[in-house]
């Protein structure tokens, strides 16, 4: 059962209903009121002929026109109740399935129909660094409905030697790295996805991806923004495999193709005369199945999300439509001198709000701090603000309409990151904050797991 086509037959079928009736009223009625053009010569014509005949005509043709102004005005009034009513059911499955109705519909669609494209964006902290936790979840879904590649990838970042899903060098020195959770922050500044943008500060330089063990590098594609205007007396343009290609830099947001491979085991690409120009990002994955961008940046509270320039992700969104944002933050949050998170709600809730108009058709997912472990004297215990940063965390989802997953429950409560750390095989760092490789597989089962088991019922519900 294809449930996309079904709601967007039931949604227009009113509309089909007008255009069929006005059809029938066109057959009927004397074809000579559907004539708009009257001879000029031969008006004067008629007007001899017999005045009684041109005055009908002319009326007729009046009602005619004042016929089609009712049809089209009741038309777009069918038009705009069908939008209400299709806007009504996407309401009604958001509240009825964790809020995530729009992602699981889209996550069907792609089921019944393997060519489609579901994007996940994955905003978070130091916890999916080097997309630990991501690239599990990335991998649990991709299993499931297809897709290759990590998705997006900033074009310079703070994690690049610590990822290994792709393997990513460049020369730090020829660079410019800004991102909008720095000193240096600009509020107007182009940032891309994630909050980053980097600019060339040579003449000439490369950035190299090549395939790991865990992932492939398909269908490369580069993101770069609007070029400022002193790139008049520049030339920029990139090799890849020994050709050149020009950047024009003329749009906020500019998309370079660089090869349809689905087995590439590297890139590398060659910059040159690109001091002037945004450079965000590339891509590396197939048109169909899932594909889930790690978006993460260290330090990140999730607060400065509110500053992404919505023309330019407006822009992303045009091109690749996120169906589901997650926001994994809490780490950088917690604090001894904090007793109330009223603020960070209030905040956050802004947060959501400003992300809705970037990315319009996403469902969003809050995800709750973990355990954060604090000493006390010789022991290890539970920071005290966990549990009221995760009320406040529940508190913004709950009036964003979003999905809330509570991660402090999922991993065992209060005391189960001191379990994590001194398990005879660790699955956290000895900070007593942050996963280690063993542990974020099994945080990435909680979270894969809560969203196919509401992807479960949704089908199930559809299914009936």
């Amino acid at each position: 059962m294809n449930t996309q086509k079904n709601h967007s037959k039931n949604s227009f079928y009113s509309i089909f209903l007008a255009f069929v009736v006005f059809g029938v009223l066109t057959y009927f009625f004397p074809k000579e009121n559907f004539k708009l053009e009257v001879q000029k010569n031969n008006v004067e014509d008629l007007k001899k002929k017999d005045t009684i005949d041109y005055d009908a005509i002319m009326i007729r043709n009046e009602c005619r026109a004042d016929s089609i102004k009712v049809m089209e005005k009741l038309i777009a009034d069918m038009a705009s109740e069908a939008e209400k009513q299709e806007r009504a059911r996407r309401a009604r499955n958001n509240k009825n399935f964790f809020n995530l109705g729009d992602f699981y519909e889209a996550l069907l669609t792609l089921e019944q129909d393997p060519d489609k494209k579901v994007n996940i964006a994955y905003f978070g902290d130091s916890m999916t660094d080097g997309d630990l936790i991501v690239q599990d979840i990335r991998k649990t879904l991709q299993k499931m409905f297809g897709g290759k590649g990590v998705g997006y990838v900033n074009a310079t970042s703070l994690s690049a030697k610590s990822r290994m899903t792709v393997l990513h060098r460049y020369p730090k020195k020829d660079f410019e790295f800004r991102s909008f959770i720095s000193k240096k922050t600009e509020k107007n500044a182009p940032y891309g996805l994630g909050g980053n943008v980097s600019w060339t500060k040579v003449d000439s330089t490369q950035i190299k991806f090549s395939k790991s063990k865990y992932q492939e590098i398909p269908k490369p594609i580069f993101y770069y923004g609007k070029a400022s205007e002193d790139t008049l007396d520049l030339d920029p343009y990139l090799t890849f495999n020994e050709k050149n290609k020009k950047l024009n830099g003329k749009r906020i947001l500019n998309r370079l193709k660089l090869s349809k491979n689905e087995n590439l085991s590297k890139v590398e690409v060659d910059f040159h005369e690109t001091q002037n120009v945004p450079l965000y990002g590339f891509t590396f994955e197939t048109k169909n199945g899932v594909s889930v961008d790690n978006l993460s940046i260290r330090g990140n509270s999730g607060l400065p999300l509110s500053t992404l320039n919505a023309n330019v992700m407006n822009a992303f969104n045009s091109v690749r439509p996120y169906n589901l944002i997650i926001l994994h933050y809490g780490a950088n949050v917690i604090s001894d001198d904090v007793t109330s998170y009223n603020w960070y709600a209030s905040q956050m809730k802004r947060v959501v709000e400003h992300l809705k108009v970037c990315f319009p058709d996403a469902n969003i997912l809050v995800i709750s701090s973990a355990d954060y472990g604090k000493k006390e004297g010789t022991e290890v215990i539970t920071h005290p603000s966990v549990e009221k940063l995760i009320a406040a965390q529940k508190k913004y989802a709950n009036q964003t309409q979003s999905s809330f997953f509570n991660l402090f429950e999922a991993m065992g409560g209060e005391g189960s990151m001191k379990d994590f750390v001194e398990k005879e095989k660790p699955w956290a760092n000895k900070d007593y904050i942050h996963f280690n490789y063993r542990g974020a597989p099994h945080i990435a089962d909680y979270i894969s797991e809560y969203l196919l088991s509401g992807y479960k019922k949704f089908k199930k519900h559809h299914e009936k």
